[in-house]
């Protein structure tokens, strides 16, 4: 049975770190000097809640970033290791990245897409053309109000990280709903 340390990137330098760890799972790997680092770099401070990683005994295994820019909320980088493939934790780190988005106003969240992960973000709920996938997010009010709060009380503090336990008999990880 694993657990996995679901947190928020801490630092600029966790940032390039987690940056570097997530391009690590791409083939080809994406450099850690890679254009998109600059960018999130420049709005770290509004984005830092989208920036979600996972970890596994102290090591990062995957991760979302998301960015903030002019009120648009999107997801910049993601990508998991290929041993955690297949478990649940992208759905996972994706629904806490939602939960953070909806709390800071947003009604959609947008991220590129390589044609191999498609399914994935179709499962999730994404869809688009092509390479650029949506989500609309529940409109504000008090009914997501209410849903937001309930939801990052069982996130609890992402900075110092939710501890997340895979189910003993199928490895998977269970989704926040």
């Amino acid at each position: 049975m694993s657990t996995y340390r679901i947190r928020c990137v801490n630092s600029r330098d966790d940032l390039r770190s987690c940056f570097a760890a997530i391009g690590g799972a791409f083939s080809p790997p994406i450099p850690p000097d890679d254009w998109r680092l600059d960018r999130l770099l420049e709005h770290f401070e509004d984005s830092r809640p989208l920036m979600v990683v996972a970890e596994r005994d102290g090591e990062i295994v995957g991760g979302a970033l998301g960015l903030v820019t002019d009120d648009r909320f999107g997801v910049n980088i993601l990508g998991f290791d290929d041993s955690v493939r297949g478990i649940g934790l992208g759905r996972r780190v994706m629904q806490t990245v939602e939960v953070q988005a909806m709390a800071r106003g947003a009604r959609e969240l947008g991220l590129g897409s390589v044609r191999e992960a498609r399914g994935f973000y179709e499962s999730i709920g994404y869809a688009g053309k092509r390479t650029y996938k949506h989500k609309a997010l529940p409109l504000p009010g008090r009914v997501r109000d209410l849903r937001v709060a309930k939801l990052q009380a069982a996130l609890g503090d992402l900075d110092e990280g939710q501890l997340v336990e895979a189910d003993a008999e199928t490895g998977d990880v269970p989704a926040l709903w």
